[in-house]
């Protein structure tokens, strides 16, 4: 019986130990900053595994800095595509497979079984058996490596927002947020881009004042010529959308005394 052993590792950075330097201390070992789950102590356990039951090992495939949340790896397919029929494909645990959409999980077990092949999991998870409680027990905590990625993007979107917005750094540099630029003396840090500031203003006066919406809103913006910047090619009814909802959010710097009159230029150009 062929096992294939997968591992997949997508690292995130941490606040490195003050102690130690990332040595490894009782400090860093109690907060668990020591603790690796690389595909390297992945495949220890694997190996390990295959060991005890004899398992002979036909292939080690490792999937480094990859999203679980991606069902588009080449090399977990890979790994499918090798699977015989009585086949294992072996993983440290479930949450290595899949990390996504419920549907994820569903074509990675589908497209095993189609190959005669079962999934086992280093830490068992309700793989061992097929008993109606194992399967309760791997639909559970799958259900909670789900949750756990959900938990994990929202501390994400948050600390990015509070990055940007809250401190004003410049965390993606090239695609700064609407209405903001890079400092031209530090460039990790962002200022307001007033220019941008203005054109927001004048889109939300065109939407809320003259009650255009966003498509007249585009022909306006592209007959007078506004610059654009966006992920679009040129002015589009998303970024109109996007623009309104990030100044209801007050993520747009306000204008200031000087720079109003760019604003009341703007709005003066419009025709009746």
């Amino acid at each position: 019986m062929g096992t294939i052993i997968y591992t997949r590792y997508s690292p995130r950075p941490k606040k490195e130990c003050k102690l130690c330097a990332g040595a490894g201390c009782d400090a860093c070992k109690d907060t668990g900053e020591a603790e690796c789950e690389s595909c390297e102590r992945q495949l220890a356990r694997c190996r390990e595994l295959c060991a005890r039951n004899c398992w002979i090992i036909d292939h080690e495939i490792m999937d480094k800095d990859v999203s679980g949340g991606r069902l588009d790896r080449i090399k977990l397919w890979d790994c499918i595509q090798r699977l015989e029929a009585g086949g294992i494909l072996l993983v440290d645990k479930l949450d290595r497979l899949s990390r996504g959409d419920v549907m994820h999980t569903y074509q990675i077990e589908r497209a095993v079984a189609k190959h005669k092949a079962k999934i086992i999991s280093v830490q068992g998870e309700g793989t061992w058996n097929e008993t109606p409680s194992d399967k309760l027990i791997k639909e559970i905590l799958q259900s909670f490596a789900r949750f756990q990625r959900a938990e994990i993007s929202q501390r994400t979107r948050a600390a990015k927002l509070r990055h940007l917005y809250v401190e004003h750094r410049n965390v993606t540099p090239g695609f700064e947020p609407w209405g903001w630029m890079p400092d031209p003396i530090n460039p990790t840090m962002l200022t307001p881009c007033y220019y941008e500031a203005a054109v927001a203003r004048y889109i939300e006066w065109l939407h809320k004042v003259r009650k255009m919406a966003a498509c007249p809103i585009v022909r306006q913006l592209v007959r007078m010529k506004l610059p654009f910047r966006g992920r679009f090619a040129a002015w589009h009814e998303n970024t109109v959308w996007r623009v309104l909802k990030k100044l209801d959010a007050g993520q747009i710097p306000p204008l200031d005394a000087e720079h109003q009159l760019w604003f009341d230029r703007l709005t003066g150009e419009v025709k009746a």
